[in-house]
């Protein structure tokens, strides 16, 4: 079931349902299913991470001021999920190394923040790759960028303005 259902937050991820996908890692997290170790399965804490860090980036790009407020703690939730990844033991190189890099970029991105830079949402260097993992033994398989705005919810007062969906697609 817990394979199911990360195999499926991965697939809402890939068509910007963030938060259906995350209510299945927390389900994964909070089931305590027998013979499964959520707390050390490195691919639904990178998967929590990279949904947060796009729930973030989905906030910042939003015309909604409540909903631009949401996104540091959607950031300070993805930090602490790439830390989750580096605290497991024994670690998995691959995993600590996408982890090391995800947190750099959230570190680039909270430095330009401070600094008042004018670019908002940061897709990194690898085009904003952010380790959407696939259960139980495929390959980690990354979610797609955003063609089109990526959706919050159903309330369009959450949507970007066209202008801003014209800079998304353009990162």
């Amino acid at each position: 079931r817990c394979s199911a259902l990360l195999n499926r937050a991965c697939c809402l991820v890939g068509v910007f349902q963030f938060e259906p996908a995350l209510a299945d890692i927390e389900t994964i997290i909070n089931e305590k299913a027998p013979d499964v170790d959520a707390e050390n399965w490195h691919k639904v804490w990178m998967s929590r991470g990279g949904i947060h860090r796009k729930l973030a980036q989905a906030a910042e790009l939003s015309d909604n001021d409540q909903c631009q407020q949401r996104a540091p703690g959607f950031y300070a939730k993805s930090r602490a999920d790439y830390e989750h990844v580096l605290s497991i033991r024994p670690p998995h190189e691959g995993y600590a190394s996408k982890a090391r890099r995800y947190l750099q970029q959230l570190d680039d991105l909270e430095r330009r923040r401070v600094s008042g830079s004018t670019r908002r949402c940061s897709s990194g260097s690898d085009g904003g790759n952010i380790g959407i993992a696939v259960a139980p033994s495929a390959p980690v398989a990354a979610a797609p960028r955003a063609a089109t705005a990526p959706q919050l919810g159903g309330d369009d007062a959450d949507q970007p303005s066209p202008e801003k969906r014209r800079r998304l697609r353009s990162k």
